[in-house]
């Protein structure tokens, strides 16, 4: 059923990987960056699985970490447990002279990466492409997310501004009022002092007849 494969994003999306080894993790993961993570469902036996599109990658992540992932790939990103669960056999090297030497000592089903995306195992190594459909693709999201922040920050800058100018329109309205009942004040005391000018003027006149 549709509602059972509602996902919660792409699994890039759900990575924090640590400077330096996005090379690598676009390298190993590679189409994987771009599968539909499902957190609250077991992708066995899902209902609805066979009417996926063609094409389409799911994950889900009904899976505990165990073990230690001390000098693996997975050592160097936070993010669902299935998704490092892969990682866990992915060991680190600095440099290709040091991948070539662990190299020689995996154990079946493990492999090695550097850095800068050369990723061997027994009997295979590959070398990261720029052509690669995943290559920049963590980098985009980043620069995507610092993006989303800054925006963030500057709608709340904005939001603020927004409010100041509106206190200060309100209180110029109010300094306004002050000012025209304070120019009436005046005009009425002006008004008052001319009454009585010329009602004294009037009375000396008469007294002086």
């Amino acid at each position: 059923e549709t509602e059972s494969l509602q996902s919660d994003g792409t699994v890039y999306a759900s990575l924090e990987v640590d400077v330096g080894w996005e090379a690598a993790i676009e390298q190993v993961l590679g189409e994987a960056l771009s599968a539909q993570l499902l957190a609250e469902v077991d992708v066995r036996g899902l209902a609805g699985i066979a009417a996926l599109p063609s094409g389409a990658f799911v994950v889900d992540n009904k899976l505990e970490l165990a073990g230690d992932v001390a000098g693996t790939l997975a050592a160097c990103v936070r993010g669902p447990a299935r998704v490092r669960s892969w990682l866990q056999a992915v060991l680190v090297a600095e440099d290709l002279d040091g991948a070539q030497r662990i190299c020689r000592d995996l154990s079946p089903g493990q492999s090695v990466v550097t850095p800068d995306g050369h990723w061997l195992g027994t009997g295979w190594h590959r070398r990261r492409s720029e052509s690669d459909t995943a290559a920049g693709m963590i980098a985009r999201q980043s620069q995507l997310e610092a993006l989303q922040s800054d925006f963030e920050d500057k709608r709340s800058e904005a939001d603020e501004l927004e409010k100041r100018i509106g206190d200060l329109l309100r209180e110029r309205v109010e300094l306004e009022k002050q000012v025209t009942q304070t120019q009436r004040a005046q005009q009425e005391a002006v008004n008052e002092r001319a009454e009585l000018v010329a009602e004294q003027r009037a009375a000396a006149t008469r007294s002086s007849r």
